[in-house]
């Protein structure tokens, strides 16, 4: 994710109108909490999302002391007396998930949510007992005894030791163990949607999901739509938008706020402008996701790609998107068309990365900046 982030975190990506961390926030809400504790490794880039949701809990920014989630849960040593709910903020995932954890504990007491997955090869897991019971977690899908296929959900209500064994064993799963072995957590099985923001194009699959859970429409009357534009479906369309003659936006999409959508261009099917955006007369953007401040030039083709904040793409260039066969993706977007799978992922293109006119990018091709 380091190609998109530009250096810093990843949770303040965009999704649909947000930053990926205020999805987790707006659940924690939901649950009803009174207070959180947000460990980030620069405070001063989310003050701004402290300042938004402060209005509705009581939120300290932790400055994370240490590398990886077991730095951040060491950093709150200091803050945690009592049981606390722990969350993952690249999570993305229904408030449903959230209030069956928060069940679980109430009723069975220590819990972890845990979700099944086909493919666990990019995942820490956990593995279930002839009993349904939680027998271990590990950090790859073979464990003791064979093939998992649960995953960690990256939701858990644990007591306040488990911050020592954090940093005593110096590894967040060998202190999970530790907890699961002397409180027994409770496994909740969360078979509902649910994304670990792990790859660029796990973007596009949280897309998919939110837009579909959403199914809203909604045009800012501050919005300029030319009368010769066709707006069609569940589309969200923000202030100072502005849609030029011809132009067809066909949902479910999302248009941010002071983004342009030139003459004769065609954005449809879960494509998220987020704001700031440019797309040049006579291009067609087809599920992706668009940084703030990217701009796309005329007559170009962008499907199924993930394009970096403030990168700007020249005319004419086109992105192709069916992988070959012999590649393997981790985590693929995979479609069924005419009776066969395709794996489709279109092109990379990272924060304040620049690419040439008429430029045709093959599928999975990555572009950073120089």
């Amino acid at each position: 994710m380091g190609v998109l982030s530009g250096g810093g975190s990843k949770t303040l990506l965009r999704l649909v109108g947000k930053h990926i961390v205020e999805y987790t926030l707006d659940n924690v809400i939901e649950m009803g909490a009174k207070q959180v504790y947000m460990v980030v490794s620069n405070p001063r880039d989310f003050e701004d999302v402290a300042v938004k949701y402060g209005r509705y809990v009581e939120l300290e920014l932790v400055r994370q002391s240490g590398l990886g989630v077991e730095g951040a849960i060491i950093s709150i040593r200091d803050f945690i007396n009592d049981d606390f709910i722990l969350l993952y903020g690249d999570v993305v995932a229904p408030k449903d998930m959230y209030r069956e954890l928060v069940s679980a504990y109430m009723m069975n007491g220590y819990a972890a949510v845990i979700v099944p997955e086909e493919d666990t090869e990019t995942y820490s897991v956990a593995k279930l007992d002839d009993m349904g019971r939680i027998e271990g977690f590990a950090g790859k899908p073979i464990i003791e005894g064979g093939l998992s296929t649960y995953v960690i959900g990256g939701a858990f209500v644990l007591p306040r030791e488990f911050v020592d064994f954090v940093e005593s064993l110096g590894n967040v799963i060998e202190a999970l163990n530790a907890i699961n072995s002397k409180y027994r957590l409770k496994p909740c099985v969360w078979s509902g949607w649910w994304v670990d923001i792990e790859y660029p194009w796990d973007l596009l699959r949280a897309s998919l999901y939110l837009f579909q859970q959403s199914n809203k429409m909604m045009v800012s009357g501050n919005s300029t739509i030319s009368h010769k534009a066709i707006i069609e479906g569940p589309v969200i369309i923000e202030d100072d938008v502005e849609i030029d003659h011809f132009a067809v936006i066909k949902g479910p999409s999302f248009i941010g706020r002071r983004t342009y959508v030139g003459n004769h261009s065609l954005v449809r099917s879960y494509v998220s402008l987020e704001g700031n955006n440019v797309i040049g007369a006579y291009t067609e953007v087809v599920w992706s996701s668009v940084q703030k401040g990217a701009s796309i030039g005329s007559r170009s083709y962008i499907g199924f790609s993930i394009i970096g904040q403030d990168s700007v793409i020249e005319p004419g260039v086109i992105t192709l998107n069916v992988v070959p066969e012999e590649v393997k993706i981790a985590r693929a977007i995979k479609l069924r068309k005419r009776g066969r799978e395709y794996t489709k992922l279109g092109a990379v293109i990272g924060f304040k990365a620049r690419i040439k006119a008429y430029t045709v990018l093959k599928p999975g091709e990555e572009i950073a900046m120089i």
